[in-house]
């Protein structure tokens, strides 16, 4: 299931350069998409749950992304009954591509198990915020 990206969440961090590890709580949509080629109408539903990730920086530009969160349960559904439910943990680990401007901003890009692109704005020297 593809990572859609959410609302805002605070990182504490340091300069991004090689060896730098970024963390952040936030929060993640999980949209499901529910495509069925069954004919069946199967779907299961999307939700918004929290999450821990961790980032290490390779270089000031790379870095690679695990994000961790709880077991999710999700309603599988086929038309509009509920047939039944799954239960799944789903950690996510990404490359990512961060450009670092002056101003501080610093937007990334990432790619893996899904794809995300965001923003972190400095609220302060170790302190960020995260738009995606």
């Amino acid at each position: 299931m593809p990572a859609s990206p959410p609302p805002e969440g605070a990182a504490i961090a340091q300069d991004f350069t090689a060896g730098s590890l970024l963390a952040r709580a936030r929060a993640v949509h999980l949209d499901s998409a529910n495509k069925d080629s069954t004919g069946l109408k199967l779907s299961i539903n999307n939700k918004t749950l929290p999450e821990v990730d961790f980032t290490d920086f390779f270089s000031p530009n790379l870095a690679v992304e695990l994000v961790l969160t709880v077991p999710q349960k999700h309603r599988v559904y086929a038309g509009a009954a509920q047939i039944g439910n799954l239960t799944h943990l789903p950690p996510t680990l990404t490359l990512q591509y961060h450009v670092n401007h002056s101003s501080g901003i610093k937007p990334y890009v990432g790619a893996g198990l899904a794809f995300q692109a965001g923003v972190d704005f400095p609220l302060s020297k170790n302190l960020y915020s995260t738009s995606m």
